[in-house]
């Protein structure tokens, strides 16, 4: 047990700098496209909001000095969600026949949020270890 919990402790800085790398290639990669497709326009909408949370969740959580409160873990363990709904959308979405155009969009939604949900993991691991620590 005290062996599980020095691996865990250990891991952390880790963690942390591999959920910084992914953040910092997230953060790279320019924003899909909306479109005048009602399909794409929806998935836009979706996405834009959520993607904002996402990055100041991981912002707060990389410039964190010490470990987050338990309010805090909590309020980041929220904003660090998967988007079920988007994710079937894009899924959806790439199964029916579409315009050229349209299905190159999304894809470019479809790659996006998979970058995304890397950081959104990288991220409750990190958090979670900080659970951990004393």
């Amino acid at each position: 047990m005290v062996r599980a919990v020095a691996n865990s402790v250990s891991s952390t800085p880790n963690l942390r700098k591999e959920l910084q790398s992914l953040f910092d290639d997230w953060s790279k990669k320019p924003f899909p496209h909306g479109s005048k497709d009602s399909r794409i326009h929806e998935l836009h909408d979706m996405l834009i909001l959520y993607d904002e949370d996402v990055a100041q969740a991981v912002r707060k959580l990389l410039s964190a000095p010490k470990k987050p409160n338990w309010l805090a873990r909590l309020r980041l363990r929220f904003a660090l969600s998967e988007y079920g709904r988007l994710e079937r959308r894009i899924q959806k979405l790439s199964l029916e026949p579409l315009e050229p155009q349209v299905a190159q969009a999304v894809e470019s939604y479809r790659e996006y949020y998979q970058s995304m949900k890397k950081v959104i993991r990288a991220a409750r691991a990190y958090l979670s270890t900080t659970n951990n620590e004393q």
